[in-house]
């Protein structure tokens, strides 16, 4: 009989409490035996009480403001639900009418709060692994949609050994279906890049050697489409689910199937085993065109900067490709040249393009145009040109190892909701950091901030200016005088707002050990004090003019007459 070896964490579904449900969490695990096989498994959990932690009333006029975090002995434990959260917490913080979690979170006094219970379950499995985990498995999926009616003609999904298409015949003109397989495998065969031959039943050898197979599936209708594609999605249970620019992929599926197949995207999208009334699917929508900064200003989010998040009740994990591969670089790569679309991104790492059959007359042609004579005129090129696609993000991942590494190394213990924020995945780790030492970080509040003084509005903030000090770096070894690290001995961050709670990374700037803050420079109207100081930022050129405009020292031509007359007397 053989033994588990491990159990691991692919993804958790939340379903708050409902009058069909309990408070349930889905977790997607991989489970490894001491065969070396692998088996995918549900592991369904009901009310699931995870700890809140609000300051004992005794302790409570020690502090009337927010802490970055409070010693275990000053708080009080709860254990419950998500569900039942607001309830038990409003009675423990003596809140009183009709609060929400959101209200709570403003409160001094509730810690662990930003804590999710699926993030601490995830917590849990990972802690028995010791950093061994199994590489994802990823499933490429494409579609194409008439460009006015948004009808599905073409889906492929494809995994690193094989492909599957799905073709809607009342989209086909020839109904001769060997026929058309015949011309679109001639076709991929003529015009991908680096393959050797492909066979009439679909096996593709590279010049490289190395196989993987193509498979063409006639369905009836979209609707037959839509379904079969998932049924095949659902067997295969990839740990994610991905397409370029997934929203418009996901969405199209998921409303054709609702508004015309009357499809249930909950029925579509969640796995086959789990029961109706667990069933779930939703789009958290990153929508907001701009984004309002900390000086006040706001700024255009491109599309490739927007993380949608996928809700279902399945085992798979569904993303945007091209958001992951932007977010994956953010802050240690510069942006990619030309932008992030699927073709510029295979140039530029992988030295190919898209497939796109020679086709005399469409050359000038827009992207809209062409897709559009493409579906109408050239069907077999189209889907040869459609499954080039899905295989593509392929050859791209073997390439970076974004979604099938990278991404789990860089999520750690946080999930793939918050993927794109860099401070709320380090708030989980350092959340689990502080509890190991028997400490409870705090809640941030989600309420706007009214600051007293100086204010954060019509600020320049100089982020990267510490970093040409170099001679303010650490030297780790006294013995090589040339060799620097890149600690700072002294380091001054503008942006304190945005920075709590994680200012304690700063080595000593934090709430606990701030003896004094500046409010206000009586004197001074703010916009002449902003002016000061980013010149002072700039270099140490301007520091005698701020010294003597901000700390009334002496002017350079006040010190050089003064030391003329020094040398008269």
């Amino acid at each position: 009989m053989k033994r588990l070896l491990k159990r691991e964490f692919r993804k958790c579904t939340y379903l708050p409490k409902t009058n069909k449900n309990e408070d349930t969490h889905i977790v997607s695990e991989l489970l490894t035996y001491d065969d070396e096989s692998t088996e995918r498994n549900f592991n369904v959990i009901e009310n699931y009480k995870r700890p809140y932690f609000v300051t004992k009333k005794i302790y409570r006029k020690r502090h009337k403001q927010k802490q970055e975090y409070e010693d275990v002995k000053y708080l009080e434990r709860i254990d419950c639900t998500e569900s039942e959260a607001v309830k038990k917490l409003a009675f423990k913080l003596g809140e009183r009418g009709r609060p929400n979690m959101r209200k709570l979170k403003s409160s001094p006094y509730l810690y662990n709060a930003d804590l999710k219970a699926s993030t601490i379950i995830k917590k849990i499995y990972n802690s028995k692994l010791n950093g061994d985990f199994t590489p994802y498995s990823v499933c490429m999926l494409d579609i194409e949609a008439h460009v006015l009616t948004s009808e599905i003609s073409l889906i492929t999904i494809s995994l690193d050994d094989k492909s599957f298409t799905y073709v809607n015949k009342t989209w086909m003109d020839d109904k001769d279906e060997d026929k058309f397989k015949e011309k679109v495998y001639k076709i991929y065969e003529e015009e991908a890049p680096d393959i050797k031959s492909v066979s009439k039943d679909g096996l593709v050898t590279t010049t490289d050697g190395s196989t993987y197979t193509l498979d063409i599936i006639f369905c009836r209708d979209e609707g037959k489409v839509i379904q079969q594609c998932m049924s095949k999605v659902h067997a295969l249970k990839p740990d994610i689910l991905t397409a370029w620019n997934a929203l418009y992929d996901i969405d199209t599926m998921s409303q054709r199937a609702r508004d015309v197949w009357r499809i249930d995207p909950a029925d579509l999208f969640s796995d086959p085993s789990i029961p109706k009334h667990l069933r779930h699917f939703s789009i958290k929508r990153d929508d907001g065109d701009y984004k309002k900064m900390n000086s006040g200003k706001e700024s255009f989010v491109p599309f490739h900067a927007r993380w949608h998040v996928f809700n279902t009740s399945s085992y798979f994990t569904i993303l945007d490709n091209m958001a992951a591969f932007f977010f994956i670089r953010n802050g240690s790569e510069p942006q990619v040249a030309g932008g992030y679309s699927l073709d510029n991104i295979l140039d530029n790492y992988v030295n190919f393009n898209k497939l796109k059959p020679r086709i005399p007359g469409l050359d000038f042609l827009g992207k809209k145009e062409w897709n559009e004579v493409m579906s109408r005129k050239h069907k077999a090129e189209y889907c040869a040109y459609n499954i080039f696609d899905s295989k593509s993000m392929i050859f791209l991942d073997n390439k970076t190892n974004d979604l099938t590494i990278n991404l789990p190394l860089l999520l750690q213990d946080s999930e793939i909701d918050i993927f794109k924020s860099g401070p709320k995945r380090l708030l989980d780790s350092y959340s689990f950091f502080l509890l190991d030492k028997g400490k409870v970080v705090s809640t941030k509040s989600p309420l706007a901030q009214k600051t007293e003084g100086l204010g954060t509005e019509d600020w320049i903030v100089t982020l990267d200016a510490w970093k040409k000090g170099y001679k303010n770096t650490f030297k780790p070894w006294v013995s090589l005088d040339t060799v620097r690290s890149n600690l700072r001995l002294l380091t001054t961050d503008l942006d304190i707002i945005s920075s709590y709670p994680f200012q304690t990374l700063m080595f000593g700037l934090g709430t606990k050990r701030t003896s004094r803050e500046l409010i206000d420079v009586e004197g001074f109207e703010k916009s002449y004090f902003v002016k000061q100081n980013l010149g002072i930022c700039t270099g140490k050129v301007h520091a005698l003019g701020f010294g003597s405009k901000m700390l009334n020292l002496p002017t350079v031509y006040e010190l050089d007459e003064y030391i003329k007359n020094k040398k008269v007397a």
